[in-house]
């Protein structure tokens, strides 16, 4: 149920045992979606000079992001290219990874800006 609460009230529109570090700070709204990607690295590494792509599981797409599961840990801060289809839509774009965490499973979930 979705109930819309006026700010000027004082009432929170979070339950009490939620603390601030639950707020969504996200700029704009995610849309879930299950595709598959390809994620290529814009600058080449160590171990291969010539990058490759990978293919990664993307979960959400908003205006400024998206976020999606992989097998390696790609590099914190580091900037890719992804490219992807969401429905009749391409979506081709640089990003830089955000934030990463480690999944039960072994993989891998990433959040990361569009730029």
């Amino acid at each position: 149920m979705l109930r819309m609460v006026n700010s000027d009230s004082g009432e929170s529109p979070l339950p009490s045992h939620v603390g601030a570090y639950a707020v969504d700070r996200r700029r704009s709204h995610r849309e879930p979606v299950v595709t598959i990607a390809r994620l290529t690295p814009l600058e080449p590494s160590d171990t291969s000079p010539r990058p490759r792509p990978v293919q990664v599981l993307v979960t959400d797409v908003s205006l400024h992001g998206c976020d999606f599961r992989t097998p390696l840990p790609p590099r914190d801060g580091a900037f890719y290219r992804i490219e992807m289809n969401v429905g009749p839509l391409y979506l081709a774009s640089r990003i830089r990874v955000m934030r990463i965490s480690s999944r039960n499973d072994g993989n891998f979930d990433t959040a990361a800006e569009f730029i």
